[in-house]
Parts: C-alpha cells; sequence; structure tokens
C-alpha cells in the first residue's frame, strides 16, 4: 500500500513526522463533516495550533481529495481504529443526512480500489479486513454520535456490494473480458454488447476470483491495463 493515493492532493499535516505508525490493513472508515471554509477543505481545522486530531482524507462535493497523512502513519480520527484504520471524511456543510455527490462517491470507489479494500465489514481490531464508519464500534466513536448518518452510510454500503461476478454473463459462449490494473490486481467483469455498451461489474474478492476462473475457464480474456486507462473505464461505466 503506497502512503499516499495518486489521486489526491498533498497536504501533510505540521504534525506528520510526530504521529505512530499505522498497521498496513486494508481498513478504510467513514466519516462525513461539515467541510471547512476554504470550499470544503479540512487543512485549516486540522493543522491548527496544538491539535493532532485529523483524518487521512477529505472529499469535496466535487468529488476533490486532499490528503493530511500519509497511509503509512496513524491519523487520529476514529479512537481504537486509528492503529490500523484508513480514514476518509465526505463534506456535508452540516447537513450530513444530504446524500454524497456522484463525484465524491466516483472517488470512494476509486480510493476503495486503489487500497484494495475487501468486500466485507471491518472487525472491531481490524480483523477482519474491510470497510467500516465511524460509528460502527463504541470503540471507535466514544462519544456515541451518529456518524456518517443513515443516507450516508447507505451508499456507503452499496459500493461494496457489487463484489459477485453478474452470473448472466457466465451463460454465454462469448469470450469475457476481464480487466485489472497493469499489475493484475483489482479484477473486474467488462462486458461489452450492442444494446448496453460498455459496462463495468463489481470488483472481485480473491473468493470471488477463484470461483469465476474455475466456471469461465477458457472463456476468459484478461487485459492488464495502465492504472489512468483502468480508472477512465471504472469511473465511466462502472455499475
Amino acid at each position: 500500500m503506497e502512503d499516499w493515493y495518486s489521486a489526491a492532493i498533498r497536504r501533510p499535516m505540521p504534525y506528520v513526522d510526530t504521529m505512530p505508525a499505522r498497521q498496513q490493513k486494508r481498513v478504510l472508515v467513514m466519516h462525513t463533516n461539515g467541510g471547512g471554509t476554504d470550499n470544503g477543505s479540512l487543512y485549516g481545522w486540522f493543522a491548527r495550533p496544538g491539535n493532532t486530531v485529523c483524518s487521512h482524507f477529505q472529499v469535496m462535493w466535487s468529488g476533490k481529495a486532499e490528503q493530511y497523512m500519509p497511509m503509512g502513519r496513524q491519523a487520529y480520527a476514529q479512537h481504537a481504529g486509528n492503529a490500523f484504520a484508513v480514514s476518509v471524511e465526505f463534506q456535508d456543510d452540516g447537513n450530513p443526512a444530504a446524500p454524497m455527490s456522484d463525484e465524491q462517491l466516483a472517488t470512494a470507489l476509486d480510493l476503495a480500489l486503489e487500497l484494495d479494500v475487501p468486500h466485507a465489514v471491518a472487525g472491531e481490531t481490524g480483523s477482519p479486513e474491510g470497510y467500516g464508519y465511524h460509528g460502527l464500534y463504541p470503540s471507535w466513536n466514544r462519544n456515541g454520535h451518529d456518524c456518517p448518518g443513515g443516507v450516508r452510510l447507505e451508499q456507503w454500503r452499496a459500493l461494496f456490494a457489487g463484489a459477485a461476478p453478474a452470473p448472466a454473463l457466465l451463460a454465454g459462449e462469448d469470450p469475457v473480458n476481464i480487466i485489472t490494473k497493469s499489475d493484475g490486481s483489482h479484477p473486474r467483469i467488462l462486458a461489452v454488447d450492442a444494446t448496453h455498451g460498455i459496462k463495468v461489474y463489481g470488483v472481485m474478492s480473491s473468493t470471488d476470483w477463484s470461483a469465476f476462473n474455475h466456471m469461465a475457464e477458457g472463456a476468459v480474456v484478461i487485459s492488464a491495463l495502465p492504472t489512468a486507462d483502468y480508472n477512465n473505464l471504472v469511473n465511466q461505466h462502472g455499475n
């Protein structure tokens, strides 16, 4: 796992070098916030003198992401979860009942893919690995507040709901395309037909990938794509 997310603007905190190392687990925890006065940025709030509370990321309505802490270090955002979790905040302008924008969701999906977050609810101590949210466990949310709220939580869960391959694609005899990043990671089904055009289905877990390879043996075409090309396909045609 890289320390810096390639699509984010790097704005490291002044205290970055004082923060302890983070356990390298694939755990991504969601938060929601009002957003800073600087077009949604939280840099000024997190960087104020005497403060060490921050998240790894802030995602604005526009989908723009800022990264405040390298992922190799802890960000103090969710108490007991700090030791192993990567934290991501989403701007809500003080109204967490407002749904996240399409742009925010696209960035969230890309970040989850970049971190290879499993399609499972994370355990309280980081095992199993997976996705979570601030209010998931009392040890992560000692103030007992409702973060991120029902509407945004359902959107967050939906990002991870498409792990299994689409069964309809296994029935035909036509070759099935699998796209991966250039290093072979993040396998996804890519369907192309005259009616619906290009459709990219959800990223597979290792179990799904193994099962799919077995069922579709001899009918799978794998393309290892540069990260930019892979991300473009997912963002434009993803499901």
